[in-house]
Formats: C-alpha cells, sequence, structure tokens
C-alpha cells in the first residue's frame, strides 16, 4: 500500500501542502545564530514558494535565498540547515556558512544536499557537530538519519 501511494503522487500532493500550511503558519519565525545572524523566511505569492531572508548582526540584509526555508542554526556557530521548498519530489536539506561568508551554494546541486523530502524536522546536537533529521513516520525505513556537519562542509 505505501509503495503504491507514492507511486501515486498523492503522497507527493499533501507533504507539498503540508509544508505549505507550516510554512505559512511560521511565516514569521526567526532564527538566530549564537553570533547574531537571523533567517526569516517570507512566504511567497504561489502556494509552496517563499524565500528566506539572512540579516548580518547589525540587522541589515545581506541576501536571499528563493527556495528555501530556515529550519535552524548550528547552537555553536553561524551554520544554518535550510529545507529545499518545490514542487519537485527531490527536495532535500543542505548547510550554509553565513559566517564564514557563504551566502548561496555554488556547483552543482547534487554534490552539497543531503537528506531527503521526508525530513520533517531536525535536532542539532549540543556540540554542532551532527544534526539528526527526522523523518515523516512510516514512509521511509528510517525515522532518523544523523549527519556529520564536517562530512557535509567538506564537500563545498
Amino acid at each position: 500500500m505505501k509503495t503504491n501511494i507514492l507511486r501515486s503522487g498523492l503522497f507527493t500532493t499533501l507533504l507539498l501542502l503540508l509544508t505549505s500550511y507550516c510554512m505559512a503558519g511560521s511565516k514569521e519565525k526567526v532564527h538566530r545564530s549564537p553570533n547574531g545572524f537571523t533567517a526569516t523566511f517570507i512566504v511567497g505569492k504561489e502556494e509552496g514558494t517563499g524565500t528566506t531572508v539572512i540579516k548580518n548582526k547589525e540587522g541589515k540584509e545581506i541576501t536571499r535565498i528563493a527556495g528555501a526555508y530556515p529550519m535552524s542554526f548550528s547552537p555553536v556557530s553561524d551554520i544554518l540547515l535550510l529545507k529545499e521548498i518545490a514542487a519537485d519530489d527531490d527536495t532535500r536539506q543542505y548547510l550554509l556558512d553565513i559566517g564564514a561568508g557563504e551566502l548561496k551554494k555554488k556547483g552543482k546541486r547534487m554534490d552539497y544536499v543531503f537528506g531527503s523530502r521526508y525530513v520533517t524536522s531536525a535536532r542539532w546536537s549540543k556540540d554542532g557537530k551532527t544534526i539528526t533529521l527526522v523523518n515523516a513516520p512510516g514512509i521511509t525505513d528510517d525515522a532518523e538519519e544523523i549527519i556529520t556537519v564536517a562530512d557535509v562542509l567538506k564537500k563545498k
């Protein structure tokens, strides 16, 4: 049954609607890094779209990232975890090291994305070295996936 739902596209549609609903309810949420950077999501005019606005410590906008939702900053650095948003089935997560001046990803997308479209939330370890991605229940074989931040940052 699970396979039939996934192949029918119904699950993808439901996941996109759920993501849009969550984003609409949290459009004013401001994520703060330990050193004062902020990331705020602005819901787009089209369903399932939006932009993340990054501001520096002084509150000045330094970049906008279309098609990405800020999940959270590392608890010990200015590394931001983002989730891609799109009608595409292949949306994933990626990191930006804002504190090191990385304001957008360069290169091939598949070289820096990780996780999956089924990720619903994420938890950083207290030391900021790992991220636990939590998948939607009953959809994947693994309920959680642990990502080592240093390994992901090496790819950039």
